[in-house]
């Protein structure tokens, strides 16, 4: 019998890496400060840090209204000192949206490469090499630190440690149909829009565009995901533990999917960091795997107590 793991950055972080996406935000800031001011003024903000609270929700969830009344303010400032090189409302989004997503992807992977490769982590925890591992984190510290097998790990958001022309897997989860009601211009916004000469019904495609870019790539760790699966027999997994992870509707599909596969008597333990999260992190779980009576929560240092 074996165990599943199912890890999430907060056991990077319980580590000692400084791995939250806020980390990457100074990051950013630090080495590329043109590009923490075009993500700031694409999501209509000066300063992006809004943004990083809630990475992957805030992606979706960004006020588009701002984000339209800062780019048209931006343009017509542009137009006045530069009317020789004056662009539409169209061309001038389309242009900052344009690789936005491929260019974050490509920050991703040199900040995991500059930040969080080769260094030295300390054992905290007792993870065996029969057990298995669904990682979400960009790390490779269970293969370093703990020396478990590649084969006994998913990277479902790919593993930048070890490939350099890897790209991170990272996006909102949201439908389809919510990406499209997402996009909603008010009165002022839409005046703006008008002023600068601009169809709104352009600027909501070049919008609706964006947000589909930034969706998370789901299908590819899907397949990742099903043929880790494989190797792995369903009926020997004796328990679920999760550690450092947040359960964020990002990654609901592969919750769900796991679901399905792993039978609904197997116990499931998750870490929580505080009794806020506690709480929460229940309520996800039932929500998910169903029978509360299966599931129990505990600091991730006394979760092996239980294992």
């Amino acid at each position: 019998m074996s165990k599943f793991y199912i890890i999430g950055n907060g056991f990077d972080i319980s580590h000692g890496l400084q791995s939250r996406y806020s980390d990457f935000l100074q990051y950013v800031c630090e080495y590329h400060h043109d590009m923490f001011h075009r993500i700031g003024s694409m999501f209509g903000e000066g300063n992006p840090s809004f943004l990083w609270k809630d990475f992957e929700n805030n992606l979706i969830n960004f006020n588009v209204n701002r984000s339209v009344i800062k780019n048209a303010r931006r343009l017509i400032n542009h137009a006045r000192q530069n009317p020789e090189r004056a662009l539409d409302l169209d061309t001038s989004l389309e242009n900052a949206c344009d690789g936005l997503f491929i260019d974050i992807g490509l920050l991703f992977r040199e900040w995991v490469h500059d930040t969080l490769v080769n260094r030295n982590v300390e054992r905290k925890f007792e993870l065996s090499n029969e057990d298995y591992y669904l990682t979400f984190n960009y790390t490779n510290i269970l293969e370093t630190t703990y020396n478990i097998p590649s084969s006994h790990i998913c990277y479902i958001h790919h593993n930048l440690c070890n490939n350099d022309d890897m790209m991170p897997i990272f996006g909102h989860g949201a439908l389809e149909e919510y990406i499209e009601r997402s996009v909603v211009f008010d009165e002022y916004s839409t005046n703006e829009i008008i002023t600068c000469g601009a169809n709104p019904e352009n600027i909501k495609d070049v919008y609706i565009t964006l947000l589909r870019d930034f969706k998370k790539k789901n299908e590819e760790g899907m397949e990742m995901l099903i043929e880790f699966l494989q190797t792995i027999n369903d009926d020997n997994v004796e328990k679920i533990l999760i550690l450092g992870h947040s359960m964020g509707d990002s990654d609901k599909t592969y919750f769900n999917f796991l679901a399905e596969r792993i039978s609904p008597q197997t116990p499931i333990s998750i870490s929580y960091y505080n009794d806020q999260e506690r709480h929460s992190l229940f309520r996800k779980v039932e929500n998910v795997f169903h029978n509360p009576n299966r599931i129990n929560t505990a600091r991730m240092e006394n979760l092996f107590h239980h294992a």
